[in-house]
């Protein structure tokens, strides 16, 4: 399975850069250039350290969007990469796991769980967090209560509402920095990156360990069986 997705994604990568040099080179720089977006998880961090006296954030409208740079941007935002890339690695190996551990529908609903959580990885750790992105955590909201993981669905509802409660009454006010709506979007981000650690340790339980809490959890409603009418 890993391999079939890096060959085809590589596949992907080899075609667009065959077909348009350019643009793919274009796509490419413009997101290495972009600056770190004002409401993601690396600006609120970058907000803390001007709070405390390390460095100063200057806001910045560029690549359609409202930034933020600092002295610290530049290697903050390569942590948080590296931090989803060890995300991604992460739900692959979970995913890959718990397949071969946990029978069906099991595996499958790892798998689930699995892409799921890589989504939200990019939403809690990339450095432009539109609150669009937040849609992609209703998925994972939604089956977390169904399969009864009920700290994560509450943490990932928590960051939903914290999003519409900030965006777009309150967008204005966050690029300005006022303080409350500054707050707003800090706390959001703090469950988003909760919300990645539950779904990270949702996803990779031990297999063993989690083999009959998992059948507990998802183990598929019991067929009723009609009563048989009785003989005459």
């Amino acid at each position: 399975g890993a391999l079939a997705l890096v060959l085809t994604t590589g596949m992907i990568a080899l075609a667009t850069v065959a077909l348009s040099p350019a643009g793919a080179r274009d796509a490419v720089t413009y997101h290495l250039d972009r600056p770190v977006q004002v409401e993601s998880t690396t600006a609120s961090v970058l907000l803390a350290l001007d709070a405390v006296g390390a460095g100063t954030a200057q806001p910045v409208s560029s690549h359609r969007s409202d930034g933020l740079l600092h002295p610290f941007d530049g290697p903050l935002s390569a942590v948080f990469a590296a931090l989803l890339l060890a995300a991604l690695a992460l739900c692959t190996a979970a995913a890959a796991r718990g397949a071969q551990a946990l029978g069906a529908p099991a595996d499958a609903r790892v798998l689930v769980l699995g892409s799921l959580t890589a989504v939200a990885s990019f939403a809690a750790l990339g450095k432009v967090l539109s609150p669009q992105f937040l849609i992609w955590l209703v998925p994972l909201a939604a089956l977390a209560l169904a399969w009864r993981m009920h700290a994560l669905a509450a943490v990932a509802a928590g960051a939903i509402a914290l999003t519409l409660a900030e965006f777009p009454a309150h967008y204005a006010d966050v690029v300005a920095r006022e303080p409350l709506a500054v707050w707003l979007v800090a706390a959001r981000n703090v469950l988003l990156l909760l919300a990645l650690a539950l779904a990270l340790r949702a996803a990779s339980a031990s297999p063993v360990a989690a083999r009959g809490e998992a059948a507990a959890r998802w183990r598929l409603p019991a067929r009723r069986r009609r009563p048989r009418p009785p003989r005459r």
